[in-house]
């Protein structure tokens, strides 16, 4: 048995832990549980409460020497409080680079409007048969079941309620004299109050002639994001021992899953119902049939649980499978395999939208992937210490679901020429063993290519959601790895780590522009609107673009103490380089720069600020941990404490995003700031630990 504590002051704040085994026992059984709970009502960021528990249950019995059943199941039940991005003038405002806009008071308690709620248990069930001393056959059967969910707010003819919308910021009001930014947080008791003061009277509710509503209207409700799903999951896995020198392995398996997304209100806010119409087509076509989120079911009232705005299910089926051949001559281990497997998926939607009609119901047309695989690999033991050993992969990809649709809360559309992805990867290896230095040292690279992505956002010069299709992207990826632990004395080691990489998009993707509402491209270039983005741009200039959310460069240099008196200290000072900031591909296409004249300094010195992508500046940090146990008879006590950021540095910003919106009219980048993310300050982590 074994339980802990841990106290931090992170995402969240406490950790309580337990586990308990039998081992195996004369029965043949073998029983282990395990439960934990973190929590904080408050964690690092402000407004960012925690609550998460698990259990893990594992059983097996074993029937006799070849035949044994293991049962694992676990479920890990989350519910937190988000945070979100701000640009830097709102962090500088208010002398905080650690803003959260998610949140206000409501009757004195801090309230977050976007919280993440997942459940999705997990069990699945093994079969272990030792057929001779050759032949060992695994069957397993999983399944998983559950729910993922996000909170947001909601509006309808009503300003817009989050505290850190552009219009609302210092810097977007900076030609005001003596402004001031007074909601910076979520303003609760001003939706309260408009819904209850919002009368509305519905004709024809529900479709009825003459079966007119008057209730309060809620202008601001929070929306629940959902996606529930089901799956199952079967394999069987054969290792079968030819003779001394080759292993032939390979399984089989079969993968059904079914995600239905769709939306719940999650609170009316004081208001009666919600009204299931879609606003922005209430607004672009001035057709109360076509602004109906279901025509089934017009001019509904929709209260708390009630399903509202898309309701679609994607469904997934995949067969493969793969075999694998390893042979030793001597110290050179080989292996070869192959893989194969057929991925076939569709929507389908449960809501029929004024819209699109006739492609928003029912089951669309099956996307169908034949995919295969093939890699190899070697391992050439030099001697004991020294080691090589290389691998080498080129394999196809069915896309994912997600970025097969256009649009897939409203309809069926499918992403032209939609292909399969293509993998290639190799990486070689040197490791090391010797008594004062160990350690490893990597050379890799890969390619991908033909993905494709799908971003939405509502474009200002349209006043409408637009999505951008990309198709034919690649990524290029090679680097080297390092990491070497010296011994000084028996008691005394030095460690050093790095990463040397570069993660680049390797393609000018393909770009088709739809406009969310009508599924057509954006209209021509107006004198109203000159610089609209074009139908036929067909090009997004990415190619040697870094991709985000990681450094590049990544180095640590670290010194460990062990004492033979069973405690040790650990320091290490930590650099990253080369981080950028996700971008728009908006201001990546000709449009974007039309009528800028490279020739002319100025013009250039525009195009360039407009088209690069931010590198965000370099950081260092300095950790610290250590560690005591202690046994006390049969029991044994251990401590672990690590304190990261030692220096309490609260200017690294780890990455962000630029907002979709572009001035096109007056390319002023400063209209429309990205939005960032910086690294904790000082944060620490205590586990108490007693196992008997």
């Amino acid at each position: 048995v074994k339980v802990s504590y841990m106290s931090t002051n992170r995402t969240y704040r406490n950790r309580v832990m337990a586990t308990a085994s039998t081992g195996l026992m004369e029965n043949g059984l073998a029983v282990t549980l395990s439960g934990s709970h973190r929590w904080a009502q408050e964690g690092y960021i402000e407004g960012t409460f925690y609550d998460a528990w698990a259990c893990l249950l594992a059983v097996e019995k074993q029937f006799n020497k070849r035949h044994s059943l293991a049962l694992t199941a676990f479920v890990a039940p989350n519910k937190r409080g988000k945070l979100i991005g701000s640009n830097q003038d709102a962090y500088d405002y208010l002398d905080n680079n650690f803003y959260n806009a998610n949140w206000g008071y409501q009757n004195g308690e801090k309230r977050n409007s976007r919280i993440a709620n997942t459940f999705k248990p997990f069990a699945t069930l093994t079969h272990y048969w030792d057929i001779n001393e050759k032949l060992k056959i695994n069957t397993s059967l999983a399944y998983s079941f559950g729910r993922t969910g996000a909170t947001a707010l909601n509006w309808y003819d009503a300003k817009d309620p989050r505290p850190n919308y552009y219009k609302y910021l210092p810097y977007y009001n900076r030609e005001k004299e003596n402004y001031v930014w007074e909601n910076t947080q979520v303003n609760w008791d001003y939706f309260y109050f408009a819904n209850a003061k919002n009368l509305y009277t519905l004709s024809n509710v529900n479709g009825v002639s003459g079966n007119n509503v008057t209730f309060n209207r809620s202008k601001y409700i929070v929306e629940d994001r959902r996606v529930d799903h089901n799956q199952l999951k079967a394999t069987v896995f054969a290792d079968y021992d030819l003779n001394e020198d080759l292993k032939l392995s390979g399984n089989v398996n079969y993968t059904w899953y079914k995600g239905r997304h769709f939306k719940l209100v999650d609170d009316l806010l004081g208001g009666d119902y919600w009204v299931d119409v879609d606003q922005f087509a209430e607004r672009d076509f001035d057709d109360p049939v076509v602004a109906q989120s279901n025509l089934d079911n017009p001019n509904r009232l929709t209260k708390v649980g009630d399903t509202f705005g898309y309701d679609y299910d994607a469904n997934i089926q995949q067969i493969g499978g793969f075999v694998k051949a390893d042979y030793t001559m001597g110290a050179l281990d080989l292996y070869l395999g192959t893989q194969l497997s057929s991925t076939s998926f569709f929507r389908t939607g449960n809501m029929r939208t004024g819209k699109f009609p006739t492609e928003s119901f029912g089951d669309s047309k099956k996307q169908n992937f034949f995919n295969y695989g093939v890699s190899l690999g070697a391992n050439y033991k030099i001697t004991g210490r020294h080691i090589v050993y290389a691998n080498a992969k080129y394999t196809t990809r069915a896309p994912y679901f997600k970025n097969a649709y256009v649009s897939p809360r409203t309809r069926d559309h499918a992403v032209n020429n939609l292909t399969s992805e293509k993998i290639m990867s190799a990486d070689l290896n040197y490791v090391i063993r010797l008594p004062f230095l160990t350690g490893r040292v990597s050379g890799y690279y890969s390619k991908f290519e033909d993905q494709t992505k799908i971003k939405s956002y509502f474009n200002d010069l349209n006043h409408s959601f637009i999505n951008y299709t990309m198709t034919g992207i690649d990524n290029k990826h090679f680097g080297v790895e390092a990491a070497l632990e010296g011994k000084i004395t028996s008691e005394l080691s030095v460690l050093a780590v790095a990463a040397i990489g570069q993660y680049t998009y390797d393609s000018r993707p393909d770009l088709s522009v739809t406009v969310d509402n009508s599924g057509e491209p954006p209209s021509t270039p107006s004198s109203k609107n000159p610089f609209l983005n074009k139908p036929n741009d067909g090009v997004v200039y990415l190619k040697n673009f870094y991709l985000p959310g990681m450094p590049q460069r990544a180095y640590s240099l670290g010194v460990k103490y062990s004492s033979p008196k069973f405690w040790w200290i650990e320091a290490n000072a930590n650099y990253f380089d080369k981080i950028y900031l996700d971008f728009h591909p908006a201001r990546r296409v000709e449009s974007a720069i039309i009528g800028l004249d490279p020739s002319i300094p100025t013009d250039a010195d525009k195009i360039k600020a407009i088209t690069q992508q931010e590198q965000l500046s370099s950081n260092f940090t300095v950790n610290i941990s250590g560690g005591k146990s202690w046994k006390i008879g049969d029991y044994f006590l251990r401590l672990h404490a690590q304190v990261n950021n030692l220096l309490d540095n609260k200017s690294f910003a780890t990455g962000g995003y630029e907002q979709a919106r572009f001035d096109y009219a007056k390319r002023d980048l400063n209209k429309f700031s990205p939005n960032y993310f910086y690294a904790y300050g000082r944060n620490y982590m205590l586990i108490l630990t007693f196992q008997f």
